[in-house]
């Protein structure tokens, strides 16, 4: 399946969706990398999507993402907004299986500062969820940083 490009004022979205996973490379256009530039985000998040808080979050210093959001990268809040997303409209389409996972990673010292990896366990056959799930996200992402 050929990548999907989306080009926004903020980042770049490269998609590739595979048979079982979707990765996504996350470009950020401008030098805003963290939330900790955006302390407005947990209580953002709080109003339209409260469920993020309770969402799984494995990181370094095992915090919960609750508290994770506070001063996380950009391409990791991506990474739970979307997933919450696709979640939800997994549980509203009362699909057997909820569960999916996702890992973000970067490396700066091979790609450009604010250049983040994303996969997703979300696959091929669940594209239409998908890209409902991408439209929301974007959407809340950006009112986050703007």
């Amino acid at each position: 399946m050929p990548a999907l490009v989306i080009r926004d004022r903020n980042y770049q979205l490269d998609i590739v969706h595979q048979r079982s996973s979707t990765y996504i490379k996350m470009q950020m256009k401008s030098p805003l990398l963290t939330t900790s530039k955006l302390p407005h985000t947990h209580a953002v998040l709080s109003l339209q999507l409260p469920n993020i808080h309770s969402s799984r979050c494995f990181n370094i210093a095992h915090l919960p993402f609750s508290e994770e959001v506070r001063n996380t990268e950009i391409g990791h809040l991506f990474e739970h907004i979307l997933l919450e997303y696709i979640h939800q409209l997994k549980v509203l389409s009362q699909q057997k299986s909820t569960l999916i996972s996702g890992e973000t990673s970067w490396n700066w010292h091979k790609d450009p500062p604010g250049v983040f990896h994303i996969t997703l366990s979300v696959g091929a056959a669940e594209t239409n969820l998908f890209l409902t799930a991408l439209t929301k996200s974007r959407k809340l992402l950006n009112q986050i940083i703007n």
